[in-house]
């Protein structure tokens, strides 16, 4: 059944500060409340300049200034809707057309169920970036004195092919990535096949690709969770998003 209105108040959230120490996050129409080892509220009106969202976690600063870091727990399975409803509040939507409201609750919907696969593509990224300056000095010091035999073109093409190989890995995973941030979720199906063959060619490849498949196997499992996870929590959002006496 959906809800008649979006946001859909109140909202309660756990999360963890510092890790460790458990506490709730109470929202209603016109404020914010923490409860647990910590306990204060915040006014909606300024709460989108106190409240700093990101994938694992937020960061909230109280009344007096204080900054404190908290995470999201693992076992919550709809921390993605949540934080979707969470974003829609501390940013309400001007229109007042449903429709409107609704599309853009599943746009910002994709974008949490997707940002941790987002989190690992990077680190499949960066990952190729240290691989490639790694192998590069590695040539440079070692095999190159060894190779003196070879002529010149035979050298750049091997030294070539493996930056050319590591380019190749970035600029997919960056098409990757600009399309995940559009909300194509589409794009998560061709993920899924590439990073499978991306783990086969490191399984082939140990113990020089092991890192790099455990990297891959956290896009792949996080993908397959993204696309259970939308499909799953799509259906429970409907109407509009409430607008605040205070609009943004």
């Amino acid at each position: 059944m959906q809800n008649p209105a979006e946001p859909a108040l109140p909202l309660t959230m756990s999360l963890l500060l510092c890790k460790i120490h458990p506490c709730l996050m109470t929202v209603t129409e016109d404020r914010l409340e923490i409860s647990g080892v910590l306990t204060f509220s915040i006014q909606r009106h300024v709460a989108r300049e106190r409240v700093k969202l990101g994938i694992f976690g937020m960061s909230i600063r109280d009344d007096k200034g204080y900054k404190y870091k908290t995470s999201y727990p693992k076992v919550d399975p709809d921390v993605a809707l949540k934080l979707t409803r969470f974003e829609a509040w501390l940013n309400p939507a001007l229109a007042n057309n449903p429709v409107t409201s609704q599309q853009r609750m599943h746009h910002s919907l994709k974008k949490w169920a997707c940002g941790k696969v987002i989190y690992w593509i990077f680190a499949v990224m960066g990952l190729a970036v240290v691989s490639m300056l790694i192998n590069g000095t590695r040539f440079a010091t070692t095999f190159a004195p060894s190779m003196r035999n070879l002529d010149v073109e035979e050298l750049r093409f091997i030294y070539g092919g493996v930056i050319l190989a590591g380019i190749l890995l970035i600029a997919i995973n960056a098409v990757f990535v600009i399309l995940l941030r559009y909300s194509q979720m589409w794009t998560l199906y061709i993920l899924l096949m590439f990073y499978v063959l991306f783990c086969f060619l490191g399984l082939l490849s140990l113990p020089v690709g092991a890192l790099g498949t455990l990297f891959g196997a956290f896009v792949i499992y996080h993908s397959v969770k993204a696309l259970r996870d939308y499909n799953r929590l799509r259906v429970q959002i409907g109407g509009q998003v409430v607008n605040d006496a205070h609009g943004q």
